[in-house]
């Protein structure tokens, strides 16, 4: 999904700062720099009906305990990514009413 790939940043609330950058071959990153946390891996888009599904499989992690597969949904929509994802190897999450909201970054 092309509107997914890029860098996204959560300006405010609780995860401010967390950034994931998708990128076209299906990798990503994850970074989050006040608490020193980063990740990497591979990210899967299942974007049939809707909300889009999204599973991110964090092959690195600063922290042991970070590696696995985190499933959620997500939406793009007036330049934000709508993003929510459930705790490792947890069911999907799917409630569109908590998404996390991410703003494009340079």
């Amino acid at each position: 999904m092309k509107d997914l790939v890029g860098r996204w940043r959560v300006e405010d609330g609780t995860f401010r700062g967390l950034e994931y950058e998708f990128r076209n071959d299906g990798s990503f990153e994850m970074r989050m720099s006040e608490f020193e946390v980063r990740g990497a891996g591979r990210y899967r888009v299942r974007a049939e009906g809707q909300p889009f599904e999204i599973d991110i499989h964090f092959v690195q992690h600063s922290s042991p305990e970070g590696l696995g597969i985190v499933r959620g949904i997500f939406e793009v929509r007036d330049g934000q990514l709508r993003m929510k994802v459930g705790g490792l190897q947890s069911e999907r999450w799917m409630d569109p009413n908590q998404y996390v909201v991410y703003a494009r970054a340079a």
